[in-house]
């Protein structure tokens, strides 16, 4: 089981410019255990945004445009994550709300159990295992991470590190070639048979065209070689992560 640092309760905040909506998206996302609360976008104020987790909104609103109101909503809350719901499939209005940053567009009617699951699948972070004998390097990368809001656990053990993918089920792991105690190979294979796999970033301090190339065909998503910046690391984490939610996160159809 996931052992993710989550909230109790998200707080998501309904827009629609229509009463009778509102109510039942309110209800439905209660009972599913979230804090909610709404606005008709009109009555949308700065003290409307504290606190809130993330943003259901509509596209055609009474008077205002969806996609208007996400501009501005992105323009002063950039991190709060935006999900457009409208039964309107207008495929260029659609394309415009994810340029403006909205990451998931849902179509009315709502499933309410898969909208709760991409609500909680788009809010949680990013797990990533560091596998680094060296203190300083560990220390460096946690740090990094974190500073990313990810959460980020280390091990200086390749034997730990197996452990740890099995209690912690991370989403990436980051390993220094080569690890003492077993071989990098063996590593992967023994972390590519967890129930979820993670994905493996591997760091090393030189090799062939061809040893690299084994490392990727046997499950790395990406090697680096020393030395890296951690900015690159985290790009590839940040990446693949988009690529991960997409991925799983379920559709909300008709």
């Amino acid at each position: 089981m996931r052992q993710r640092l989550k909230k109790e309760r998200w707080h998501v905040l309904v827009i629609d410019d229509v009463a009778v909506h509102r109510e039942i998206a309110k209800a439905n996302l209660s009972n599913l255990g979230f804090q909610v609360n709404s606005s008709d976008g009109h009555d949308l104020e700065e003290r409307t945004l504290l606190g809130v987790d993330i943003i259901l909104l509509d596209l055609d609103l009474n008077g205002l445009r969806g996609e208007d109101l996400l501009a501005k909503i992105k323009q002063a809350h950039h991190k709060i994550p935006v999900v457009m719901v409208s039964g309107n499939k207008d495929q260029t209005r659609m394309s415009a709300c994810g340029r403006l940053g909205a990451v998931k567009f849902v179509h009315k009617p709502v499933r309410y159990h898969d909208l709760a699951a991409c609500i909680r699948r788009i809010l949680e972070r990013p797990i990533v295992l560091i596998v680094n004998e060296r203190e300083a390097t560990r220390n460096t990368l946690r740090d990094g991470f974190e500073k990313r809001d990810m959460t980020a656990i280390a091990s200086a053990e390749a034997n730990r590190a197996i452990e740890l993918t099995h209690l912690m089920d991370p989403d990436f792991v980051i390993i220094d070639h080569p690890t003492a105690g077993i071989d990098v190979l063996d590593l992967l294979d023994l972390l590519r048979r967890h129930d979820h796999p993670p994905e493996i970033i591997i760091t090393i301090e030189s090799g062939e065209a061809a040893e690299l190339e084994a490392l990727r065909h046997r499950g790395a998503v990406d090697v680096f070689v020393k030395p890296v910046r951690f900015s690159e690391i985290a790009n590839v984490v940040e990446s693949n992560w988009k690529t991960i939610l997409h991925r799983d996160k379920p559709e909300v159809i008709l």
